[in-house]
C-alpha cells in the first residue's frame, strides 16, 4: 500500500505523531496546527480564508480571529528558517495560501514539480490527485476532530497530551477574585491537572524548575491592574517562552486556548538577533536614562534607529532590535506604548531568538515596568554575565531596594567599561548617597578627561562638591562646561541651591522662576522655598505658600517633604492643632523625594511631639528608632541634617544632634545661621562648637559672593 505522507518543502509529516521532520530535526505540532497544515495541503496553490480554516479546523464560525492568526503564526515558526512567509503566504483582505513546494513521501511531486505531460493527463492527474488529497482530509478530519475537539459555538475545549504544570503565584494574598479563580479552574480542566501548584514571588523560578523539564504555565492575579500576568516556561532550567498580559474583563476561552497552544509550540532557534553586537556597539543605546532629561535625546534616538535600519541583515534582526529598544525605553520611562506593542515585541523575540539573553533581558524589562519586578530579577540572575546584563541586574536592584547590591554592580561594570555612560550614571548616584562617597574625590579630575554625551554625571559631582561645602569647586564644574550646558531642571536646580546655599535669596528666586517655568513639580522647589523662607525670616508664611503650591501644581498628590516642614513650623509657634492637619496629610502623601529612612525617622520626629507630653515617654518611643538615625544617608540638601538634629534633641542626645546640625551647615552655610530660629534648636546653637561652625559660615557666605555673583551672570546666559 502506498504511504500517504507528504512533503512540504524540507519537512515530512507524520501523521501519527503529528510531527513534522527534515533530516534529524523533529518538530512536534499542536493538533490544530498540524491539522491546518493538513487543510493548506488539501488546498494547495489556493487561497484559503478565515472562515474556511475555522470552519474545516475548528468546525464552528465562532472562533476567535486572534486565535486562528496565532495558530498560522506557530507553524509558521515551525515550517520557516528565519524568512517570513517562505511557506505560508499571507493575502491581505482574502486569507492564506500554501507556496511552498508539496510532493508525496516517495519525492513524486503533487503539483508544480511534475514532468511534463500531455494537457489531458496533467488533467487526469490533477484530477486523480485531487480526489485522493480531499479523501485523504476528509479521513484526518473525521478521525482527528473526534479524538481532539469537542467544541460548542461558545467554548473551545482543547485536549493536551503533552505533560504541563500549571503554577500560581501568592493565590490567597487579598486576591479573592472570582474571574480569575475561575479561569485558573478551565486551564487546569483543559490541560488534565488535578493539583495546581502554589509559588511565591521570592522562589517562583526554584519552585517551577523543581518541577522537572515539563512545561510550565505560571499564573498571577496582577491587582493594582486588575489583569492576569502569564508566564509559559519550557525546559530545565525553566525557560521563558512567552507572556500573557490580559485584563481580568477579557479572560475567556480563547485566552485559555492560546496558553494552551504554548504547551506544544516548538520552540526553534532562529539565527542572530543581532541585538548584542547592538549594545556593545551602540554608544547612544548605554546613555539613553542619561540623555532621558536632555535635548539631545531626540537626537541619539535617530542615530539608534538609524544604525538599525543600516547594520540589520534583515526584517526579522530588525524588528527584534527594534522590541528590545522599546522595552528599554518603556522601563525608563522615556516612552510610553500601549501593552500590546510591548508585548507583541517581547514575544516576537521569546519565540523567535528564544537561546538569546537579551530576549530574556527584553522581556524582564517588560516585566519589571509592569511591576513585576521580583520575577524579573528572577529571570536574569543565573544568565551568563556581560556588562549590559549586570547593569541591567543593578537596576533590578535597585528597584527592589537593594542599593548597596545595586552599587556593587553598577562598580564591576565601571572598572571595565567607563565610557558606559548609564552605568556610570548610576555608579555615581549610588555612590552619592553611600557610605563610601568618599571615593568620589578620586574621580573629579578624572571628569575632565570624560566624554559624556549628557551632563548628569557633572551634577551628580557638582552635589557632592555641595555636600561637603565645597562651593567654588562646584561653581567652577559648571562654567567649564557651559557650552554643553543647557536650560533645563538640572542647572536651574542646581543654581538656585547653590545660591540659596549661600544666602543668595534674590539670584535663587530668579533661578527657581526658571525652574518653575521647566518643571514646576521639581522636587528641589519645596526645600528651596523653605530655606529661602528661613534665610528671609518668613518662615510663618510657608505653610500657606505651600497650600498654594499643593492646590495650583500638585493637585491631589500630596508630597511628604513640605507636608513635614510645615508641621514644624507650626510646633516651633506652638501651633499644635496645625500642625496636627500637617501631620495628618503626612500619612496621606502620595509622593516623596526623599528615602524611606528619612520619611520615618521623619514621621517619628513629629509623631513624639504631638503625642508625648512626658519626656521620658517620648524618649522611650523615640529610642527604637535609634538605628535607622545613627545609619541615615546623606544628600545634598540639609534636610536629612535638620531631620537628625530634631530627633536627637528630643531623645536629649545634645552632642549627637550638635554633629547634625555642623554637617547641615557645611550643605548651607544660609540655613546654618537660621537653626536658633527654631525653638527645638535653641540649647544646641549655643554649644562651642555650633557657634565655630556658624561664625565660619557667615564668612563662606562673605567669601563666596564675587565668585556667585560671575557664576550667575555667566551661567544665566544658556537660559535666555
Amino acid at each position: 500500500m502506498q504511504s500517504l505522507q507528504f512533503k512540504v518543502g524540507q519537512w515530512v509529516l507524520d501523521e501519527r505523531t503529528f510531527c513534522i521532520r527534515n533530516n534529524d530535526k523533529h518538530v512536534e505540532l499542536s493538533p490544530t496546527a498540524f491539522k491546518l497544515l493538513q487543510l493548506f495541503i488539501s488546498h494547495e496553490d489556493k487561497v484559503v480564508s478565515i472562515a474556511t480554516i475555522k470552519e474545516q479546523v475548528w468546525q464552528t464560525e465562532f472562533t476567535t480571529d486572534n486565535l486562528v492568526y496565532q495558530t498560522i503564526r506557530n507553524l509558521r515558526l515551525a515550517l520557516e528558517d528565519g524568512n517570513e512567509q517562505d511557506y505560508i503566504k499571507t493575502v491581505p483582505r482574502f486569507g492564506y495560501q500554501l507556496i511552498a513546494p508539496v510532493t508525496q513521501h516517495d519525492s513524486k511531486q503533487v503539483s508544480r514539480s511534475v514532468a511534463p505531460r500531455t494537457e489531458r493527463e496533467k488533467n487526469r492527474f490533477v484530477l486523480i490527485g485531487g480526489i485522493l488529497v480531499t479523501l485523504l482530509a476528509v479521513m484526518v478530519l473525521t478521525r482527528y476532530t473526534w479524538l481532539y475537539f469537542n467544541q460548542t459555538q461558545s467554548q473551545i475545549a482543547l485536549k493536551v497530551n503533552t505533560p504541563a504544570h500549571l503554577v500560581v503565584i501568592n493565590p490567597f494574598s487579598g486576591q479573592n477574585n472570582e474571574v480569575f479563580s475561575q479561569f485558573v479552574d478551565n486551564l487546569s480542566k483543559t490541560l488534565h491537572i488535578t493539583q495546581v501548584q502554589r509559588a511565591e514571588h521570592s522562589n517562583m523560578l526554584e519552585t517551577i524548575n523543581g518541577l522537572g523539564s515539563d512545561t510550565k504555565i505560571v499564573l498571577e492575579y496582577i491587582s493594582d491592574k486588575n489583569a492576569m500576568l502569564g508566564l509559559v516556561f519550557m525546559g530545565l532550567p525553566s525557560r521563558l517562552v512567552h507572556i500573557e498580559m490580559q485584563p481580568l474583563e477579557k479572560l475567556d476561552q480563547a485566552v485559555v486556548s492560546n496558553l494552551v497552544s504554548r504547551v506544544t509550540t516548538p520552540m526553534l532557534k532562529q539565527g542572530n538577533s543581532g541585538i548584542a553586537e547592538l549594545v556593545r556597539a551602540n554608544t547612544q543605546l548605554k546613555a539613553l536614562a542619561s540623555l532621558s532629561n536632555s535635548e539631545q535625546l531626540e537626537m541619539a534616538k535617530q542615530k539608534l534607529f538609524d544604525e538599525i535600519e543600516v547594520n540589520s541583515l534583515n526584517e526579522q534582526q530588525k524588528r527584534a532590535k527594534l522590541a528590545f529598544i522599546d522595552t528599554l525605553l518603556a522601563f525608563y520611562q522615556i516612552d510610553h506604548f500601549d501593552n500590546e506593542r510591548l508585548l507583541s515585541g517581547v514575544n516576537y523575540l521569546l519565540a523567535r531568538y528564544h537561546q538569546s539573553n537579551y530576549s530574556i533581558i527584553s522581556a524582564a524589562l517588560y516585566l519589571a515596568e509592569q511591576g513585576a519586578i521580583n520575577i524579573a530579577f528572577q529571570l536574569v540572575e543565573k544568565l551568563e554575565q556581560d556588562h549590559f546584563l549586570t547593569y541591567i541586574q543593578g537596576l533590578f536592584h535597585l528597584e527592589l531596594g537593594e542599593d548597596k547590591r545595586a552599587l556593587h554592580h553598577f562598580e564591576k561594570v565601571f572598572r571595565h567599561e567607563q565610557s558606559f555612560e548609564d552605568n556610570a550614571y548610576f555608579y555615581f548616584q549610588e555612590l552619592l548617597y553611600s557610605k563610601q562617597n568618599t571615593q568620589m574625590s578620586q574621580y573629579s579630575g578624572w571628569l575632565e578627561s570624560k566624554s559624556y554625551l549628557s551632563n548628569n554625571i557633572d551634577y551628580i559631582f557638582f552635589n557632592w562638591y555641595v555636600m561637603h561645602g565645597k562651593f567654588e569647586l562646584a561653581m567652577s564644574l559648571l562654567t567649564r562646561f557651559q557650552d554643553q550646558l543647557t536650560c533645563n531642571d538640572d542647572l536651574t536646580g542646581s543654581a538656585a541651591m547653590l545660591n540659596s546655599a549661600l544666602g543668595d535669596v534674590r539670584w535663587s528666586e530668579r533661578w527657581m522662576t526658571q525652574l518653575n517655568e521647566v518643571n514646576a513639580r521639581d522636587w528641589r522647589i519645596p526645600w528651596l522655598t523653605f530655606a529661602n523662607y528661613a534665610t528671609a525670616d518668613t518662615l510663618a508664611t510657608y505653610s500657606n505658600w505651600y497650600q498654594g503650591y499643593a492646590s495650583s501644581v500638585l493637585g491631589n498628590n500630596g508630597l511628604f517633604e513640605p507636608l513635614f516642614l510645615s508641621a514644624v513650623i507650626e510646633l516651633s509657634i506652638g501651633q499644635k492643632h496645625h500642625a496636627e492637619q500637617a501631620q495628618s496629610l503626612m500619612t496621606k502623601a502620595t509622593s516623596s523625594f526623599s528615602q524611606d529612612a528619612v520619611i520615618k525617622l521623619a514621621n517619628a520626629v513629629i509623631e513624639s511631639q504631638l503625642v508625648f507630653d512626658n519626656q521620658d515617654e517620648r524618649i522611650q518611643y523615640l529610642l527604637k528608632y535609634e538605628p535607622l538615625a545613627l545609619a541615615l544617608p546623606n544628600d545634598e540638601i540639609a534636610l536629612s541634617d535638620l531631620i537628625l538634629g530634631s530627633y536627637f534633641m528630643l531623645n536629649d542626645d545634645i552632642n549627637k544632634a550638635e554633629r547634625a546640625l555642623v554637617q547641615g551647615c557645611k550643605k548651607s552655610p544660609a540655613l546654618c545661621e537660621r537653626w536658633g530660629t527654631l525653638p527645638i534648636f535653641s540649647a544646641v546653637v549655643n554649644t562651642t562648637s555650633t557657634q565655630l561652625t556658624i561664625k565660619n559660615a557667615k564668612h563662606v557666605i562673605s567669601a563666596a559672593q564675587p565668585a556667585l555673583e560671575d557664576f550667575n551672570q555667566q551661567l544665566f546666559q544658556v537660559c535666555r
